[in-house]
């Protein structure tokens, strides 16, 4: 039984050293995101496509950015 879980933990810190570098690259593109316009509380970024509209989306609601500066 204890080599089962042994087994485990190794794999759970090896997930979540993975998701340590996933939230540093994403910290990394939301930095660059940062230098965009926002515009709204619905995380609407002007000029932005869907796609990084929802990376900023999420990056938000993983606190990694604060929220969009009201007009």
């Amino acid at each position: 039984m204890s080599g089962e879980t042994g087994e485990l933990g190794a794999r759970l810190s090896a997930i979540e050293a993975e998701l340590r570098d996933i939230r540093e690259l994403l910290e990394m593109i939301v930095d660059a995101l940062g230098e965009l316009r926002r515009d709204e509380w619905d995380g609407y970024i002007e000029g932005v496509p869907e796609g990084y509209r929802r990376l900023y989306e999420l990056a938000y609601k993983w606190s990694l950015v604060r929220p969009p500066r009201e007009s």
